[in-house]
């Protein structure tokens, strides 16, 4: 190899050396952003809404129901008569709270810790239709929005107090 060459070689050792330091210089403080598809949670591409509980899990508020990630794999939780998820909360206990369509409920685990959703008692004998909002407006009373009326669910007494849309015009 003649002088020449060892000097080209040399220099281009060096601006590889220092342009791949570089690279990693500039993604320092930048989060690790993964993109995931709907065959990846193997459910519908529209969701609704997230909210994230004490352990880091994530839920997914999802047109074919509500799905769970725990940082490595996916859980697809059905509503009863496989209804559509609309909204999540958490209350202050870090208990997650589910609103879809004719559903209000809450999760909970089995004794394995599979995921479980329960109704509440009332909405065997309400017909709710779509539950769009839902939200604690004190720590034992959620408040949710359907088409029609608002209500406030009282969790200790389980007393629900209904608001028709007729009030929301008059005021």
């Amino acid at each position: 190899m003649n002088l020449p060459n060892k000097t080209y070689f040399t220099i281009l050792a060096i601006f590889l050396s220092i342009s791949s330091f570089a690279q990693d210089i500039l993604f320092v403080g930048h989060p690790k952003i993964i993109q995931y598809t709907k065959i990846d949670f193997n459910a519908h591409n529209q969701s609704w809404g997230f909210i994230q509980d004490d352990r880091g899990f994530l839920y997914n508020a999802n047109t074919e129901g509500l799905i769970v990630f725990d940082g490595q794999s996916w859980t697809k939780i059905e509503l009863p008569n496989r209804n559509v998820v609309r909204c999540l909360a958490k209350d202050n206990e870090g208990k997650i709270y589910v609103g879809g369509e004719n559903n209000l409920g809450y999760l909970t685990t089995d004794s394995l810790g599979n995921f479980k959703f329960v109704n509440f008692p009332f909405v065997k004998t309400r017909n709710l239709g779509v539950i769009w909002q839902m939200a604690f407006v004190e720590p034992n009373h959620l408040a949710f929005f359907t088409s029609d009326s608002l209500y406030i669910y009282n969790l200790k007494t389980s007393q629900l107090i209904s608001f028709s849309r007729q009030h929301f015009y008059s005021l």
